[in-house]
């Protein structure tokens, strides 16, 4: 999956939230895109922010992305260890490429070459999130536990909705009342809907 290109001389033991940085990032992609790479798609870990600083050439951008904390699995290992080395990177790919010429050698998905980044990770000064630093994004689970909850939630108040109008109709607080729909029918048959509260039913 990753192409490791290695140096000869060792860094010192890996850091548990080393940053990694890609030289070359086409200015079309966000930041969004480039944690959804890193934590959704190939779970290296979870991603506390990127940083994007601009480039002479304005095709390009230069991305530092800050990870909060590393997973612990065979493929993250390989890849710290890697990194590590100094000099060293590893060809990630991101997307693939529509249509590729079949030509031996010739790339199938567009890549960032990744490197261990030696610079100090500065501060994020953003009034907007305390802390200079930008939320914690979810986990995959974390955002489908959520949305799924919030459906239980909404169904919840539909049924209390719909038990609270019967409850209404059935004690008379509420009168029914009965008018002839239009249903675009060419018989003669009366055709009728019933309104509660102003709503079809």
């Amino acid at each position: 999956m990753f192409i490791i290109q290695l140096s000869d001389t060792m860094a010192s033991a890996t850091p548990k939230n080393m940053s990694i940085y890609i030289p070359a990032v086409h200015s079309n992609i966000s930041s969004e895109r480039i944690i959804s790479v890193f934590q959704d798609k190939y779970k290296w870990g979870m991603v506390e922010r990127v940083d994007m600083p601009k480039r002479t050439d304005k095709r390009f951008k230069r991305a530092f992305v800050h990870f909060s904390e590393w997973n612990d699995n065979d493929t993250t290992k390989e890849v710290m260890d890697a990194l590590m080395v100094d000099g060293a990177s590893v060809k990630v790919p991101y997307e693939k490429i529509k249509n590729p010429q079949p030509q031996p050698g010739k790339d199938t998905h567009w890549w960032w070459k990744v490197m261990r980044s030696t610079a100090e990770k500065p501060e994020w000064k953003n009034s907007k999130h305390p802390g200079n630093k930008y939320p914690k994004r979810k986990s995959m689970k974390s955002r489908v536990r959520s949305l799924e909850e919030e459906n239980m939630r909404l169904k919840i108040k539909e049924e209390i909705r719909r038990e609270l109008i019967q409850e209404l109709t059935q004690s008379g607080v509420i009168p029914v009342v009965t008018v002839p729909a239009k249903t675009g029918c060419d018989d003669d048959d009366d055709h009728f809907i019933t309104e509660v509260m102003g709503r079809a039913v």
